[in-house]
């Protein structure tokens, strides 16, 4: 019998071995189980410090990486001839997920263009994210030669070609990870750089091994081996000197111990170049798809056993789970996809855009869009902002700026709940718009009345009044203190018909009315709106039935079965609009702005008021993007928008077609002269694109509040995404043409309405086409 010594008997090396080798696989295995708060997680930039070069100072990552393989990454962005050097949206994000996901040391951009013309070009660069590449701390960019021909003297002319050598070139000197420009890392490839192989790559859809992802260790043999080959295996075409070299080296010294792993086509290319693959990827949805899946590492495991199913219900929704990286086969799209087959695979976005990843609707977007969130979240990139606010108490008069309201479905607070109507009666003199005349009292709107502009409007909530001066030039200023909210029990009624939309108001008091007469020099009457609202015409509304949608082919149909009787009194009900033209809200954006601006000499800048905006909008890609868009959704200062449902949704419905009014001189409140007056003449040149009102020009897009979105408040500086763009302009009127409509609306009311809005608006020298636009 043998007793156990008091002595430790040494352990044996093997066995140390061993449990040196579990410890580390423990570590490996809670590294990557770490809930995403956990220290080790992402970088997150609103910790980094601010640098002269941009928002972003590189700090390493806390635990230090000990992998056999270089934690650097290698991009190759080779320019043909005189090509700007410039990177789209897409290339942003496979650079910006490679730094979030990996936290490399180093991302190097190889390419042929020379040092000093890549600063010039970053330097005088209008593309936000050839910006936000070049300001990422870790970003090289480094010149490299690209092969133009073999050593036997065959020519390499195609750019991919030649990357392919630049890519074995760099990965045989430096090691690291290379990634092509439209792989996209979806999870940090530290275990994979860490288990001790010197090549790491992946299958594709046929079986070869696909070069487009390659983890490799400076000068090992086989990536030695690849590089050497390429140049006498070369033929000219895509795959031999590439896939087909690199599958049958890989197979060929992936039996020698940690030559080379060979990962399934999941890990790397979880898709493939069919036509139906880049379907699945990019297509864009309508619904929803699944419930979102669980990425955060934990689990409430009473949740989960309560919500669980064995088979759920089929979705389009893609688990990118599996994988490591989403390769996105551009290429494959321009093979596969004519023109309208992209329309219809990106549904309006154009392809891949920010709108288009924010609006999650795709399985690409889906599997990209927490990159994109962190860089937007970080200030990288910058998404459309609220710009400001503005709101009309008095239609037609001058606007009112606010920097925070809370929405209703019938507009802003105080917006056009009050309008100016002449009074004619028995007077000798003329309307100036016989469509706007009715029981002997004229709708006064700006495109008719320029002066109107002299007339300036406050607020003051406090005291529950708002404040309009009178500004004439050359004269005395005159104010004149009105209640925004005034008791309409003893007020006499009034019936207003603007654009064929009627409504009860209630005409303001004598002291009022008299004020605003001697201000113009004639009888005048405010009317006041009170708690009534003017029914929507035709399909505009997103809520209007497919029963009114089908009455909609002619207005007149819509106003017959929308006109209240004048004895009852029309409650606030949804979609009812104020003295507003017709919707609640009018949107328009800072980028369409400039370009109005860049056509008037001078340096005239356009005043966005002239528009007659509630809401404008800054951070669009290019101007007139917002002509497709069908949906914005807002969040309030405070919230993530990217992490929460927005607090407000307005969906967009209806182009803006503009009139004369653009044209006025706020200042003299006549027609403009010089560059000011011809703003509606340099539009027309190619801003008629809605076929509903051909001979108007399009600016801004017309909208209402989404149910559910009442009573929230939106300020200034708020964000605002994109939540549909439409695959074409929408058409005002609907398919049956809204600007036959709009002539029969002008009509019903007044036959000789055309032939006076014809006199009206030769005094701005100008010919009537017929348009009926609306704008006031």
């Amino acid at each position: 019998m043998q007793y156990l010594s008091h002595k430790p008997t040494p352990t044996p090396r093997w066995t140390l071995t061993a449990l040196a080798l579990i410890a580390i696989s423990l570590v490996v295995l809670l590294h990557e189980q770490l809930p995403p708060n956990f220290a080790r997680g992402p970088v997150h930039l609103s910790s980094l410090k601010k640098s002269a070069n941009g928002p972003l100072k590189h700090i390493k990552d806390p635990f230090k990486d000990t992998g056999t393989i270089p934690n650097i990454v290698h991009f190759v962005h080779l320019v043909e001839g005189d090509a700007v050097f410039d990177f789209p949206f897409r290339q942003f994000v496979a650079i910006y997920s490679a730094w979030h996901y990996l936290h490399p040391e180093t991302i190097y951009i190889h390419t042929n263009v020379e040092k000093h013309l890549i600063e010039e070009a970053v330097k005088n660069t209008t593309n936000p994210y050839t910006q936000a590449v070049s300001k990422l701390p870790v970003v090289k960019f480094n010149h490299h030669t690209a092969p133009n021909e073999t050593s036997s003297g065959l020519g390499i002319h195609k750019l991919p070609n030649q990357s392919d050598f630049v890519r074995t070139d760099v990965l045989q000197k430096y090691g690291g990870v290379y990634l092509d420009d439209d792989a996209y890392i979806l999870r940090d490839l530290k275990p994979l750089r860490r288990i001790n192989f010197e090549n790491i790559v992946g299958r594709q859809a046929n079986g070869q091994i696909c070069p487009a992802v390659i983890l490799s260790t400076p000068g090992n043999k086989m990536m030695t081996t690849y590089h050497k080959l390429q140049d006498s295996v070369f033929d000219g075409s895509w795959a031999r000197h590439a896939t087909e070299l690199l599958t049958v080296l890989a197979q060929e010294f992936s039996t020698p111990d940690h030559q080379v792993l060979i990962l399934p086509q999941d890990a790397f290319f979880p898709s493939a170049w069919y036509k139906s693959d880049l379907m699945m990827i990019y297509q864009v949805h309508d619904d929803a798809g699944a419930p979102a899946i669980n990425n955060k590492g934990t689990h409430n495991v009473t949740e989960f056993m309560e919500k669980f199913q064995l088979w759920g219900p089929e979705t389009w929704r893609k688990d990118w789970r599996l994988s490591y990286v989403l390769h996105g086969w551009t290429s494959g799209i321009v093979q596969n996809f004519d023109k309208n087959g992209q329309g219809n695979l990106f549904r309006g976005f154009g392809g891949i855009t920010l709108e288009y990843v924010l609006a999650r609707s795709s399985n690409f977007a889906r599997a990209v869009y927490p990159a994109v969130k962190h860089a937007i979240d970080n200030g990288v990139l910058e998404t459309n902002t609220t710009k400001a606010l503005y709101t009309y108490p008095i239609k037609s008069l001058r606007s009112v700026p606010l920097t925070t309201a809370v929405v209703s479905s019938h507009g802003f607070p105080y917006d056009r709940r009050f309008m100016l109507l002449k009074v004619h009666g028995g007077r000798p003199s003329p309307p100036r718009s016989k469509s706007h005349l009715n029981n002997g009292m004229e709708n006064m709107t700006i495109t008719f009345y320029p002066e109107l502009a002299l007339f300036l409007q406050s607020i003051d909530a406090s005291s529950g009044t708002f404040a309009v001066m009178y500004s004439p030039p050359e004269e005395e200023k005159k104010s004149l203190h009105i209640p925004l909210e005034p008791d309409v029990a003893e007020m006499e009624p009034v019936e207003v018909i603007l654009h064929g939309s009627p409504a009860k108001a209630y005409k303001t008091e004598e002291r009022i009315n008299a004020w605003f007469s001697s201000c113009f020099g004639y009888e005048v009457v405010l009317a006041y709106l009170g708690p009534n609202h003017r029914p929507v015409l035709g399909n505009i509304s997103p809520n209007a039935s497919s029963k009114d949608a089908a009455a909609s082919k002619s207005w007149l149909s819509s106003i017959a079965s929308n006109v209240p009787k004048l004895t009852s009194t029309t409650p606030m009900e949804k979609d009812g609009i104020t003295f507003a033209d017709v919707a609640a809200y009018l949107i328009v954006t800072e980028e369409s702005l400039r370009d109005v601006s860049s056509r008037l000499q001078d340096g005239i800048e356009m005043d966005v008021t002239k528009f007659r905006p509630n809401i404008v909008l800054s951070g669009s890609a290019q101007a007139y993007e917002e002509d497709y868009w069908g949906g914005i959704a807002i969040h309030s200062n405070g919230s993530n928008p990217h992490q929460n449902e927005p607090n407000i949704e307005l969906i967009l419905t209806a182009n803006c077609a503009r009139c004369v009014s653009i044209n006025v001189d706020y200042s003299t409140g006549k027609a403009g002269t010089g560059e000011a007056g011809k703003v509606l003449k340099k539009l027309m040149k190619d801003r008629r694109v809605d076929k509903g009102a051909k001979y108007s020009p399009i600016f801004g897009r017309y909208g209402f509040l989404k149910v559910g979105s009442a009573g929230q408040k939106i300020s200034v500086g708020d964000e605002a995404t994109i939540s549909k763009v439409n695959k074409e302009r929408t058409t005002f009127g609907g398919s049956s043409g809204g600007d036959e409509a709009l002539r029969s609306l002008m009509l019903w009311q007044n036959g000789p309405a055309l032939d006076n809005q014809a006199r009206g608006l030769a005094r701005w020298g100008l010919r009537y086409t017929g348009s009926g636009s609306l704008c006031s």
